[in-house]
This record gives C-alpha cells, sequence and structure tokens, in this order.
C-alpha cells in the first residue's frame, strides 16, 4: 500500500476552482460562478495562474447584460493580452520564416499554439513565452540563427548540445522570451518516443509563413502531462486548454490511445492526476469511460520511486544522482528501463 497519496501539485483553492468554471462555463451559471469568486479575491492580489485566466473569463462573462466596474479591469486585461500577442506573432513568423529558408523544421508548441488553434481570438490565451521546438540535430544551427537575428541565449551557445539540456532560452530587445526546445519534456524524453509526435504532426500558417503543430490528440495528452512530475504548479490554464481542445476536436481524440501513451510514456502519475482534477472541477467524465477507468491503474515502480525522489525533502548528493539518473533513463532507457552505466556515468559529467 502506498504510504501517501502521490499528487503531482497541490488541491486548488475554491477561488481558483469557481474562476476556471466561470471561465468555461456556457450556460449563465458562469455568472454566478463569477460573482463568487468575486467574493474570495482581490483581483490586484491574483496568483499568476488565476491572473492568466482574465481575458478567458471577461469574453465567456461579455456574452451576458452584465453592468459591474470590474468588467472593466477584465476589459483592459483582454485588449492588454490581444496587443501583446499580436507583437509575439509578428516575432514569431520572422522567426519561423528564417527557419524555413534555412531548411530548419519546426513546431509551434504550448502556449502560442494553443492561443492560435483552440481559442475564438489572440486575446483570450495569455502568452508567457512562446516556444519553438526543432530536431535535436537542428537545435545549434537554429540557435546560431536566433543570435543572428538578435536575440540573446541565456547561456552560451555551444558546438554541441549539452547531454543534460532540453531547451534554451532567448530575449530580444522588445523583452519578449522565446523558448528554443529539442525535446518535448523537462525530463529529456527518448528521441525515439517523441518522433511520433513529429509523425503526425500538422501544418498551419502564422502570419505569412507555414509551421507544424501537434495533432489535436497529441496534443492533448502534452496538456494533460505538462512537464511530467518536474511541473510542480497546479495546471489551472492547462485545464482550461483541455476543456477547449476537447470542446473543438473531440472527434480527433482516441480514448484508448491517449491512456496508451500514458502508460508508455511512463506519465500515468500526472495523467490520472490531471484527470481528476478535470472531473471535479468542471463535472463532467474526461472524455470517455476508457480513459476514466485509466484512473485506477496502477502506477508503475519506476514512477513511484521517481515521485518519491522528486518530492523528498533532502537534496543530498545521493538524492541528486537519483534525479539524475531518472533523467538519464527516460532519455536513454529501453523499454525495461536496464541501465547502461557507462551512458549514464557520461551523462554525470555534463
Amino acid at each position: 500500500m502506498q504510504e501517501r497519496e502521490l499528487l503531482v501539485w497541490g488541491q486548488p483553492t475554491l477561488a481558483q476552482k469557481r474562476l476556471l468554471q466561470a471561465a468555461v462555463e456556457k450556460s449563465e451559471k458562469a455568472i454566478a460562478y463569477w460573482q463568487e469568486w468575486s467574493e474570495l479575491v482581490d483581483i490586484e492580489t491574483l496568483d499568476s495562474e488565476s491572473y492568466r485566466l482574465l481575458p478567458l473569463l471577461y469574453r465567456n462573462l461579455s456574452q451576458y447584460e452584465i453592468s459591474d466596474r470590474s468588467l472593466v479591469k477584465l476589459k483592459g486585461v483582454y485588449r492588454r493580452t490581444w496587443c501583446e500577442n499580436q507583437l509575439i506573432f509578428k516575432h514569431l513568423t520572422e522567426i519561423l520564416q528564417q527557419f524555413k529558408s534555412a531548411s530548419i523544421p519546426s513546431l509551434l508548441i504550448k502556449d502560442a499554439a494553443l492561443c492560435l488553434l483552440h481559442y475564438s481570438d489572440i486575446g483570450e490565451r495569455m502568452i508567457n513565452n512562446f516556444e519553438i521546438l526543432v530536431g535535436s540535430q537542428d537545435a545549434v544551427k537554429a540557435m546560431t540563427l536566433l543570435a543572428k537575428m538578435g536575440w540573446k541565449s541565456k547561456k552560451p551557445i555551444g558546438d554541441r548540445l549539452s547531454p543534460s539540456d532540453c531547451v534554451m532560452e532567448f530575449t530580444n530587445q522588445a523583452n519578449l522570451q522565446l523558448m528554443l526546445r529539442w525535446h518535448l519534456f523537462w525530463d529529456n524524453f527518448s528521441e525515439t518516443l517523441e518522433r511520433s509526435f513529429w509523425h503526425r504532426a500538422q501544418e498551419v500558417s502564422v502570419g505569412d509563413t507555414f509551421t507544424q503543430v501537434l495533432h489535436p490528440r497529441d496534443q492533448l495528452f502534452y496538456v494533460c502531462v505538462g512537464g511530467g512530475i518536474r511541473n510542480p504548479v497546479f495546471p489551472l490554464v492547462r485545464l482550461a486548454d483541455a476543456h477547449r481542445i476537447l470542446e473543438s476536436d473531440a472527434a480527433e481524440i482516441d480514448g484508448d490511445e491517449l491512456c496508451d501513451r500514458a502508460n508508455t510514456f511512463r506519465f500515468l502519475l500526472p495523467f490520472q492526476n490531471f484527470i481528476k482534477a478535470f472531473e471535479e472541477i468542471f463535472e463532467v467524465p474526461f472524455i470517455n469511460s476508457t480513459v476514466c477507468a485509466s484512473k485506477t491503474l496502477p502506477i508503475s515502480a519506476f514512477e513511484q520511486q521517481e515521485w518519491h525522489c522528486w518530492h523528498a525533502n533532502s537534496r543530498s548528493l545521493f538524492n541528486r544522482l537519483q534525479n539524475k539518473y531518472f533523467v538519464y533513463q527516460r532519455r536513454y532507457g529501453a523499454p525495461e528501463y536496464q541501465v547502461n552505466w557507462v551512458k549514464f556515468l557520461t551523462t554525470l559529467k555534463s
């Protein structure tokens, strides 16, 4: 028996629940949710995840005749988000055009992709930073090209990739943040398993150019598991994202495949946590009975050990070594997760 419940995130507050419900509810119940939320919080001191939902909240409430001064504040946040996202997509278009000219395949992920594809307009979804995925074989080339375009990297750009890295952060003169990734997950996940995301990617237009985005079922999976167990933030915005994906592309989602992926990728724990939160907040089943049944599947010993290691109070040398081991296993491990000690010891030098 597990000694305690395995939770990737903490529990949402009542205010967070009501905010999320008010932001997505398609009936006049949204007004009641919003009114209750308004009594629970000070809009000037919201946590960052709640603040990111304000544009969506405004758009959802704007369909009703509500005469309340607080809506003026929400409208201001929405308008600012719309303007900021316009600037982001302008710079994004320029980067994607340069990547295309340099024959660097790219895949738009996370905030910008979700905003573009699953929200009714670009003012509804805040983009904290925009993220582009490239193949590991093109990562150094892409970083060098970004530097020539005036983007400054957070760390020096080397001639080859560090085995322990999966992302490079860039900023420009407009103080925009770009995350260039060559792995989808924080855990440096296996390139072999990640190829399936590229194989099913779909082409979309961004401004005057084109790029690829995840297939809706891959998009939903990515939203559900986030950064695996290493993302401690309660997924308030990602829950809204999942709700939108299911609204717009439910026909594209295969529940059986979603469950299989969670098992294959060893992300059943965050997947189960996400489904539980989704159903408790929205009070509806997540897709179908197959996915619902996945909530009772046993968590593998690998995921349990990884969770206990990540949530250990100790940050001793042994604990840090364990963490590196789990990252190594996710990236290089065979399906049965046997250890190649030579490769593992090599990663410790990085």
